[in-house]
């Protein structure tokens, strides 16, 4: 996308599996954290949408959502450490 943000597009059936692939991801970055020996850790913000096939949507207008959301996501990690 730009800077340090990129898209994971994941062919899920259920919003829901939607949230376990975004847990997965955030798991292994912090197994990854735990076994490093780097001087900082990695973090990720995350922001998800999911594709509703009866009511379809442009990739700009999903990528605006999960934009958003990944936003919200990243001010709620500031607030809570």
């Amino acid at each position: 996308m730009g800077g340090d943000e990129f898209v994971v597009l994941g062919m899920e059936d259920i919003s829901s599996d939607c949230q376990q692939t975004a847990c997965r991801l955030i798991g292994n970055v912090n197994e990854f954290n735990k076994s490093s020996v780097l001087p900082y850790a990695i973090s990720l913000s995350i922001g998800t949408v999911c594709c509703d096939h009866e009511h379809p949507a442009t990739i700009d207008s999903l990528l605006a959502i999960a934009d958003k959301r990944m936003y919200e996501d990243k001010a709620h990690r500031k607030l809570n450490g």
